[in-house]
Formats: structure tokens, sequence, C-alpha cells
């Protein structure tokens, strides 16, 4: 397991009313302890453009349009559990 630090960035479109979508990425992130406890902060970013993008340590995990599609629940927890 990587021990690292993680900073955590979710820009999502605000535009489209992706906020309760963010809002349960993160949740389903930090509620998990064995992540939140290497996690040194959380960034949520309204953008717009249908953007749904997830970075960790400027690292891009996640991109909706990369993908074409939204994540499943709990999709974007197992990446970040993956990457740490």
């Amino acid at each position: 397991m990587n021990t690292d630090l993680l900073s955590i960035t979710l820009e999502y479109c605000a535009v489209w009313s992706y906020t309760p979508r963010a809002i349960r990425v993160m949740d389903e992130i930090l509620s998990n302890r064995k992540i939140e406890y290497f996690v040194t902060d959380f960034k949520l970013i309204p953008a717009a453009g249908g953007k749904f993008e997830v970075t960790v340590n400027g690292d891009l995990l996640y991109s909706k349009k990369q993908l074409g599609r939204h994540a499943e629940p709990n999709e974007v927890h197992d990446i970040v559990w993956e990457h740490l």
C-alpha cells in the first residue's frame, strides 16, 4: 500500500447540477477510514461544461469526459483505493 498523503480534487459541473453526485463521491471516499487517514485535503470545485473529474496529487484518476459516462456508485472510491 502506498502511504503517501492524498490531496484530492473533484471538479464538477454546477451548471448541470452535478453537486449531489460530487458530494456522494466525496462521502464514499471519506467514509472509508483507511483512505480518510491519508487525506490532507479534499477540494470540491464547481465548474461548467459537464465536467466531473477527480485528481489525486495532480494525477487525473477519473474523467466523465474521457469515459463518456458518470461513475457508478463506489467506482471513484475504488479507483482512489487502488491508487493508495
